[in-house]
């Protein structure tokens, strides 16, 4: 049964009933409803879910002391209905969003993902790691300041990816990914590494890179197309032996779009 709930606890907090959405909406813990608390329940809902944010919420940074948040079901989180937004910021101790979903598409909307980090050989996905073949989806959003350290830790921003049985897309929609990296040995994409298709539209990834042999991809890895729509990709770069693409990096096709004289490679 599809669900929606709303944060109103800007702290990393998890004291409520985290059985279901209705349990938890029906105890929060005294204090409100913090957005880990949201997503734990949401994975013991069945169907997609929607996570909103309270007005009173508007502008405020949410910083993990928790570690990364796990998601296992379908989910949208959307703080698009802020006039400012809503940062979410790991302090560089973990990943923010790791994504094990085995269906349903992933998204978030309105927020700025920043200060996530990943230390180890084979740890993708600096802020995002998504292990679904559903897509990922972002959009009016900003992931910057993100990184991974280790041979083979790919996505220094967004990792999207897995075995051979594992199709989803990443998707860019009026969003930013920027100052974000890789280091290590075949850490490919210092902003956005995908095992099949990148698509951005009205978007910019920016001041991205990846340091390493065959570190692939300063801007962008795909290991199958990439389409830009009215979008940037500049200011990225690579360094290491083999380390090619310092802004786009793809296996398959590369197609720029300029409907409005925006788009820049």
């Amino acid at each position: 049964m599809l669900a929606s709930v709303t944060v109103t606890n800007a702290s990393d907090v998890f004291n409520g009933d985290t059985s279901s959405i209705a349990s938890l909406i029906a105890n929060d813990g005294g204090d409100g409803i913090a957005l880990r608390e949201a997503i734990l329940a949401g994975n013991n809902d069945a169907g997609a879910d929607t996570i909103l944010f309270d007005a009173g919420l508007d502008g405020a940074t949410i910083s993990l002391v928790a570690g990364e948040m796990a998601i296992f079901e379908a989910v949208t989180i959307d703080a698009s209905g802020l006039t400012s937004g809503l940062t979410i910021d790991a302090q560089r101790n973990s990943r923010i969003f790791n994504i094990t979903a085995t269906t349903g598409d992933f998204a978030i909307a309105g927020l700025t993902i920043t200060g996530g980090r990943t230390r180890l050989e084979d740890a993708s996905g600096g802020a995002i790691r998504s292990l679904t073949d559903g897509n990922l989806t972002i959009d009016q959003s900003t992931i910057s300041g993100n990184s991974t350290w280790g041979d083979y830790a790919k996505g220094g921003g967004i990792y999207a990816g897995g075995g051979p049985f594992t199709r989803g897309d990443v998707t860019l929609i009026n969003s930013t990914v920027s100052g974000n990296s890789t280091a290590g040995e075949s850490a490919y994409g210092g902003g956005i590494s995908a095992n099949h298709n990148v698509t951005l539209t009205n978007s910019t990834v920016s001041g991205n890179s990846t340091a390493g042999e065959s570190a692939y991809g300063g801007g962008i890895y795909a290991g199958d197309n990439v389409t830009l729509t009215d979008s940037t990709v500049n200011g990225n770069r690579t360094s290491g032996s083999s380390a090619d693409g310092g802004g786009i990096f793809a296996w398959g096709d590369v197609t720029l779009t300029n409907r409005d004289r925006k788009s820049v490679v």
